[in-house]
């Protein structure tokens, strides 16, 4: 992993999380998030995520769908608390994609920054 430290305001900003998303029963389901967020085990993280960020006075964002990069945030990436049902997405959004925009690194990583 390539060095780095948060520089400026820092924020976390939590996407996609809400419970008819990755609850039971909710409209994600059909899709496969919930299944998809258990077997990835991502809850834990993302709930240690907001704790420390919180303990820290950092603001913590919910939040549905978000532009991050065209709203001038610089985007921090823990791979290990995403997840999809589709892994060849997936696998191809953590590679191709958010590389180009944003820094992936795992929940630790963040974690030991802030």
């Amino acid at each position: 992993m390539a060095d780095w430290e948060l520089k400026g305001k820092v924020a976390l900003l939590v996407l996609d999380m809400q419970e008819d998303i990755v609850g039971e029963g909710g409209k994600g389901e059909p899709l496969g998030f919930p299944k998809a967020c258990k077997e990835a085990g991502i809850i834990p993280r993302i709930q240690a995520l907001p704790k420390a960020f919180r303990e820290k006075k950092l603001p913590v964002v919910h939040i549905g769908a978000v532009q991050a990069t065209d709203q001038g945030y610089s985007v921090i990436v823990p791979k290990d608390a995403v997840t999809s049902s589709d892994k060849e997405a997936h696998e191809f959004s953590l590679t191709k994609v958010l590389p180009l925009v944003s820094l992936i690194t795992t929940t630790q990583g963040v974690l030991s920054e802030i």
